[in-house]
């Protein structure tokens, strides 16, 4: 039985289709803004979208966050606020060039030791 290989475009484009949002395919995109009742991002998101500057997933249902966010090297910008996060990945210190993080509004109660 041979495997199956699913390419991370593939799955991002299933999790638009699933969240009912028109996917933005410019994986070199500097912004995103999604906002849609979302209750989770694919664990390849970070790998995805790997040039972002800027990204605000506010106001969502969001109760996690994937291990690859910390992947965004590029990210200045995080706006996670008003959601159900109960913590954040570790990878999230990876971000070094982030200038703004909100994380208001969720339930998070342990911050990463390296910015807690």
């Amino acid at each position: 039985m041979s495997k199956v290989f699913i390419s991370e475009e593939d799955i991002m484009k299933e999790w638009f289709q699933k969240v009912g949002i028109r996917m933005v395919e410019d994986c070199s995109v500097k912004k995103l803004q999604l906002r849609k009742r979302l209750t989770d991002l694919p664990d390849c998101f970070g790998n995805y979208y790997t040039e972002l500057k800027t990204l605000f997933v506010y106001s969502n249902k969001l109760k996690e966050l994937p291990d690859s966010i910390g992947s965004i090297e590029t990210l200045t910008n995080f706006n996670c606020y008003q959601n159900k996060l109960t913590k954040i990945p570790d990878s999230i210190t990876n971000l070094t060039n982030l200038v703004k993080l909100r994380l208001s509004d969720n339930n998070i109660d342990v911050l990463p030791e390296e910015i807690g």
